[in-house]
C-alpha cells in the first residue's frame, strides 16, 4: 500500500529530524519509506527539492574529483586501445552493461582488485601512479594560495 504524504506529515518529520531525531526511526514514526524520510529531511537540509536533484548534484560533484578523473581516463583510454567497445568488454568480462557503462561515465569506480583484473583484459599496462590516484593513495593536493 502506497501512503500519501502530506505537507503536515512532511512538516512533522522536518521538525523531528531539526531536533536530533534520525531518519530510520522518523520514518518508522510516520510510517512511511526510507527514501520518503531521506528526502524529507537530509535531502531538505542540503537545499535540495527532491532525492534525484540532490543525487545529480553528487555524481556532477564526484565527476570532477582527481580520482574519478583519473580512472574515468584511465577505464575510456584502455578500452578504446584494447578494440573492446562496452558491449564486447562486457561480454568478455562478464560485467553487466549497465555496470560498465556507469564505469565509463565515472559513476562507478571499481574496486582495486576488479580494475586489475579489467585491464588485463584488456591487455592494458598501467602506472602505479594513476592506480594511487584512482585509490586516494596519491592525491594531488591543490597549491596553496599565494599572499
Amino acid at each position: 500500500m502506497v501512503r500519501k504524504i502530506s505537507q503536515e506529515m512532511r512538516e512533522q518529520a522536518w521538525i523531528m529530524y531539526q531536533e536530533g531525531e534520525r531518519v530510520n526511526p522518523i520514518a518508522k514514526k510516520l510510517e512511511i519509506s526510507y527514501a520518503s524520510a531521506y528526502q524529507m529531511t537530509i535531502v531538505r537540509e542540503k537545499g535540495f527539492s527532491s532525492s534525484t536533484a540532490y543525487q545529480k548534484h553528487l555524481r556532477e560533484k564526484r565527476a570532477t574529483e582527481p580520482r574519478t578523473l583519473a580512472f574515468t581516463a584511465l577505464f575510456n583510454d584502455s578500452l578504446r586501445t584494447s578494440g573492446f567497445n562496452q558491449h564486447s568488454f562486457s561480454k568478455k568480462s562478464g560485467i553487466p552493461k549497465q555496470t560498465v557503462n556507469d564505469y565509463a561515465h565515472g559513476i562507478l569506480i571499481p574496486k582495486e582488485d576488479r580494475l586489475r583484473s579489467m585491464l588485463e583484459i584488456m591487455g592494458a599496462e598501467v602506472d602505479q601512479s594513476v592506480i594511487d590516484t584512482i585509490y586516494s593513495r596519491n592525491v594531488p593536493q591543490s597549491l596553496p594560495a599565494k599572499t
